[in-house]
Formats: C-alpha cells, sequence, structure tokens
C-alpha cells in the first residue's frame, strides 16, 4: 500500500513538473533535454526531480533492436577483453557507461570517491597524477 501511494506522489509530480519543463526549456530531443537539465544550477535542478528520472530512462532504453543487439555486441567485445580481470557488477556498470556517452561524469567527484576508499587507492591516485590527488584529498 506504501508502494502504491509513493508511485501516485511521483505520478502526481511528474504531471506538475513536465508541463512546467516544457514552458521553461526549449528543446525538440532527448539530448536537448538533456543539455537544458545540465545547464541549470542545482536548485532549479531539483524542482524537475521526476522529469529527470523519465529522460535518464528514455536514454538507457533501447530504441529499436537494432541497438539493443549492438549493446549486447559491444558487451561481448568487452567481456571478451576483460574478462579475466572484473567481476560481474563492475562488467555491468562499465556496459552501462560505454552504452550512455550522452552522460557525462563529474571525473573529479569519481577520482575523489575513488580515493577516498582506501590508502592504496590514494597511493594509486598519487602515482598516476599529483596534481589531481591534490584537488581530491578526503576531508
Amino acid at each position: 500500500m506504501q508502494a502504491t501511494h509513493s508511485l501516485l506522489k511521483r505520478q502526481q509530480r511528474l504531471s506538475v513538473q513536465l508541463p512546467m519543463f516544457r514552458s521553461t526549456f526549449d528543446y525538440s530531443s532527448i539530448k536537448q533535454a538533456v543539455a537544458a537539465l545540465q545547464s541549470t544550477t542545482a536548485e532549479v535542478s531539483r524542482l524537475f526531480c521526476e522529469v529527470e528520472k523519465v529522460i535518464r530512462l528514455l536514454i538507457v532504453i533501447p530504441v529499436s533492436s537494432g541497438e539493443a543487439e549492438r549493446s549486447f555486441s559491444s558487451l561481448c567485445r568487452l567481456k571478451t577483453y576483460l574478462r579475466s580481470t572484473m567481476t560481474q557488477q563492475r562488467l555491468n556498470s562499465v556496459a552501462i557507461l560505454h552504452q550512455n556517452v550522452l552522460i557525462s561524469l563529474p571525473l573529479n567527484d569519481v577520482l575523489r570517491d575513488f580515493v577516498s576508499l582506501n590508502s592504496q587507492h590514494r597511493r594509486l591516485a598519487r602515482s598516476v597524477n599529483s596534481d589531481s590527488l591534490h584537488a581530491c584529498k578526503p576531508t
């Protein structure tokens, strides 16, 4: 029952946010909608949280069977190359990143998270680029 209530709340928020998004931004494709969301401040982006979820779903859902087949083909090549050194969870994450080039990652944030995991990661990052590490030291 609580899940149904949560779903209704999200649907209501989307029904309010979608017309607001349409009237605020000029876009005619998913790429333009992504660019519009990325160009906003964090505060404005939070106003369109449900629209952002829908856009993220539209980005990752294959449009045709050919697109799905290309995804599996890419996965096969990737898995062949990295099979011996990668866990299934990491492989899934890399495959998703490989397919979704529209989503840009804040690399400094990724590096900061990686470095904060343990001292071995800090040593590795230090050996790769000491300048980046200075900006990414955990506080």
